[in-house]
Parts: structure tokens; sequence; C-alpha cells
């Protein structure tokens, strides 16, 4: 018997297509009007999918369902909606097993991403040599994976967390123990707060967004801090730690190493964490040099940002920029009227930079390649002729 066109493969493809659709459409509704995030038919009622999914099957492959076949068709053309996979059931099963494992949910928006891996939390900690008399910092404690394994060899842990939630799951997991007593939350964005508690060494699996303002932050810290170990963004690392010469050398990395000895430490892969980030991480050892260095930062941090402006263009034609030529004039004028000195009615900026850059041989050089040594001879020879950047 022949069957009815209405169920031939190609309309019920197209059923599939519709109905697929509508699952995505009213996910975005509920989601938009309810607490309960609820994406897809099948996360939340079929919880094996979800399981199965987190122990590594295709959340795409029809071995994952365990329902209806009908059902499972119908869901078949997942594969044909891969740009709206951050609001499919791959994702949601990673948050499920989430949520069942610590009672939260995860939000990649605020930095949240948690390691899931015992062994690279260990070795972070190994690396961190911390003391038993120290009172180590942690920014962005989340559930306290690495807060407790702190908490067993610190006197004292002084955690930052913004999210409330994971606050709270982070006191459940101490309360009623010896950790209790060893642990104090400062609830806020740790860049915004004012002034951070005393402590020696800070040990944190770092929220990816405050990384540059975190780094400089905790190198301007007075009293200095014994040194940090940091979780970042592995092109972020690379850049910390690039030397003259290299792709990812640049302002950063100047910055940095003038004021700490920065040392790569181990890499850490985006499948250690829950939820997984787009790139691969790394663990960076930034030692902060006591003494700092007599300069002025912001001179220093002024000069810096016209040298890498276009590293790979010389100093002088950056340096003679009408703008940078313009701006330095002007500071110039402020610091002749503040020594009473004389400016000849002929002077010329343009000609004075010029003049100093060839003398300390930097005309034809390039920021790209140039030491943190080359950098300081640099300052030293502008602010010798009354050139400063700030």
């Amino acid at each position: 018997m022949t069957r009815p066109l209405i169920w031939s493969d190609n309309n019920l493809f197209i059923l599939a297509l519709l109905v697929r659709l509508f699952f995505i459409l009213y996910a975005r509704v509920h989601d938009y009007l309810f607490n309960l995030n609820f994406t897809d038919i099948d996360y939340e009622v079929f919880t094996e999918a979800a399981l199965l999914v987190l122990q590594g099957s295709s959340p795409y492959n029809l071995s994952t369902y365990r329902y209806s076949p009908i059902i499972a068709w119908i869901l078949v053309p997942n594969y044909l909606f891969a740009d709206f996979e951050n609001m499919g059931k791959k994702r949601k099963a990673f948050e499920d097993i989430n949520k069942k494992a610590t009672g939260v949910r995860f939000d990649k928006l605020k930095g949240q991403h948690i390691l899931k891996n015992p062994g690279v939390v260990h070795a972070i900690i190994e690396k961190s040599a911390i003391k038993g008399t120290d009172t180590v910092m942690e920014v962005g404690s989340g559930t306290g994976n690495m807060s407790l394994k702190i908490m067993q060899r610190a006197k004292k842990l002084i955690a930052f967390e913004i999210d409330p939630k994971m606050v709270a799951e982070l006191q459940k997991r101490v309360i009623g123990t010896q950790n209790q007593y060893k642990l104090k939350i400062i609830t806020g964005d740790v860049i915004k707060i004012k002034e951070w508690p005393q402590f020696d060494i800070c040990v944190s699996n770092l929220p990816y967004k405050i990384s540059s303002p975190f780094v400089f932050r905790l190198l301007l810290q007075r009293p200095l801090p014994r040194y940090a170990v940091l979780m970042f963004q592995k092109e972020f690392a690379d850049r910390l730690t690039a030397s003259p010469g290299s792709k990812c050398y640049c302002r950063l990395s100047v910055s940095v190493q003038l004021l700490a000895k920065v040392e790569h430490l181990m890499k850490v892969k985006r499948s250690e964490f829950v939820p997984p980030p787009k790139v691969d991480s790394a663990v960076v050892r930034i030692e902060p040099r006591s003494p700092p260095p007599a300069i002025c930062y912001k001179e220093w941090d002024g000069m810096l940002r016209i040298a890498f402006m276009r590293k790979n263009k010389t100093i002088l034609s950056l340096f003679k920029q009408k703008n940078v030529v313009n701006i330095l004039e002007r500071n110039y004028k402020i610091v002749c009227k503040s020594k009473g000195k004389e400016i000849p009615d002929d002077f010329s900026m343009e000609e004075l930079i010029e003049r100093t850059l060839v003398d300390g041989q930097f005309a034809n050089r390039r920021a790209r390649t140039m030491s943190i040594e080359d950098f300081l001879a640099l300052l030293i020879n502008f602010n010798k002729e009354d050139i400063h950047f700030s």
C-alpha cells in the first residue's frame, strides 16, 4: 500500500523543521518571562539526555535520546541550527549538571568559568607555594573549589566574589568547619572596591574581563604583595610574558615587566572549565619588583602610549605626529614656566624632539624591538630636555 503523501520523507522533514523552529521561539519567550530557563523540549524533561551529553555524547545524536522515536526524529534537524547552539541543548546540558552539582547556574557574562579538574586546581596550589603564615587573596572564588584548597595551607583567605549566589554556595561549604574561621568574603567588584585588605599573596582564577585593570591595581598596591599566581586567557598571558621582537610584545608587556618579574607556569585547556570558555588559558606568576622603579608611572605610561601607537613604525615618525607635538609642546611650556625658563621666539618643539631622539640614537628604533632598559633611557633623555608626558 502506498504511503499517503502527507507522510513522505520530505514532508516529515519540513514538519520537523517547523516544530524545531517553534521550540526555539517558545524557548526564547519562556526564558524571557520565567526565572527557570527552558530551551528545547527535552533538556528539562529528559534529564538522561543531558547527562549523556556531559559524558561525551553528541547532543544531536539520536542515541542520546531515550524517548519516543517520533519525538527524537522531530529533533534530528538540530544540526541545521548550529547558530542557535548557545541557546540549545548543549549549553543547557552543561548548566543542568552544574546546577545538580552546586545548586547554581554559571553565567558566562560574569566571567564564571569554574575549574572542574581537581588535578589542575592541585597543580596551581602547588605552584603557589602557600605558607602556613600567609594571608591569601582570591578573586572570583566561585563555588570554592580552589578556596578550600587554599585554606588547607594558608592562615587566612580573603575571597572577593561579585555574585551573591556564589557567595552563598561558598559559605555553605565552610559552615561548621574550621575553615569558616579562616575565610573572609568580600562581596562586590574587586576593581571598584577602593581599599583592599592587606595580604601576602594572590591566587586566583581571575574573571578574564578584568585581567588588565586588576594586574595594574595589584602592582600599584601598597604594601606590595609578595607575588601573585593568576589564571588568564592564554593570549593575555602571552602578552604579559613576551620579550622584545616577539609577535605578542606590546605596551602591556613593557608596563608590567617594568614593575614585576613575570613567569609562565602552565597552560590550561578550555575543556578543563565548566562552562568551557572559547579559548585556552594559562597560569602566570607575577612577582612585584621591590623596591619599585623610581620613576613617575604616569610619565612612563604616557610615553609608551605614543611609542606603541604603531609598534612597527620608527620612534621618530611617531613622536613627530602633529597631535603628539602639540601635547608635548603644551607640557613643555608648563614646565618651563614653573622653572622660570624662557622659551626663544624661534623655538620649535618638533626640532627639539627630533634632536633628542637622534642624540640618543632612538630615531630609527621601533618599539617592538626595544627593551625596558631602552625605554627607560628614552624617558630619561626626554625628561632632561624638559619634555614630559603627564
